[in-house]
């Protein structure tokens, strides 16, 4: 009797033993619950924080008066400045100058575009062979976006023919903290007339919340000729 008695006792104490542990078990796994559900949480209001973030930014600011000081290669201060805005056809623009040449943007809640134009010549003779506002970038910024606009176009002047292509790509890559890469590439070919040439220019930009490029770096290839520069802010002014 008493050896029945003795195993009922363990049987229970087994049983309040695996009882403990299922308790604990279960209280483990609600703090586990817990903490996943807390770090979900955080993890879910930065992303809303980042997003909000750059939804308010501007990324390439573009307001008459807008100055950016920048440090070449050669370290020497180079000024690119919005000088003014103006209107080419029914497009507003802003006219941006840098170390004595001028860019044409256009911009609005939802785009940022490039002015492209593009004079061939024939003795006193010019031909417009293009003139356009290719948008190339959506705004705000979208991780990974990337475009291409291309046209071709047969010129005709005095009897004379010429060729003329045109292709614009884009791509935006977010980088450390709350910047972005954006690269842009600009090649032309013109066949024909008296300037005959092949033109490739490639600008990549450092761009900032608020302040625009901080980074500039400008590549060029004019028939076998090549050139690039480089720009780092020294100081932004509104």
């Amino acid at each position: 009797m008493e050896n029945v008695n003795g195993e009922i006792q363990l049987y229970k104490l087994t049983e309040l033993q695996n009882l403990s542990k299922i308790i604990l078990m279960i209280k483990s796994f609600k703090f586990f619950l817990l903490l996943l559900l807390f770090f979900l949480t955080f993890v879910s209001c930065e992303s809303s924080k980042n997003f909000i973030d750059t939804l308010l930014s501007d990324y390439f600011p573009l307001e008459t008066g807008i100055k950016w000081t920048y440090v070449d290669s050669s370290e020497n201060e180079v000024a690119r400045e919005v000088v003014r805005d103006t209107i080419i056809g029914n497009e507003s623009a802003y006219v941006v100058e840098m170390g004595g040449e001028i860019e044409l943007w256009g911009k609005n809640s939802d785009e940022l575009s490039f002015y492209v134009k593009k004079i061939l010549h024939r003795g006193d003779y010019t031909y417009t062979a293009e003139e356009s506002f290719v948008p190339v970038l959506y705004l705000p910024p979208l991780d990974g976006y990337s475009s291409e606009d291309s046209t071709f176009k047969i010129c005709l002047l005095l009897g004379d023919t010429a060729f003329y292509y045109r292709k614009l790509e884009t791509g935006i890559k977010k980088i450390e903290g709350k910047r972005y890469r954006f690269h842009m590439s600009l090649y032309y070919e013109n066949i024909g007339f008296e300037d005959s040439t092949t033109e490739f220019i490639e600008r990549t930009y450092i761009l900032a919340p608020d302040t625009g490029p901080v980074y500039i770096k400008v590549r060029r290839v004019v028939n076998q000729d090549t050139t690039v520069e480089e720009f780092n802010l020294l100081k932004f002014e509104r």
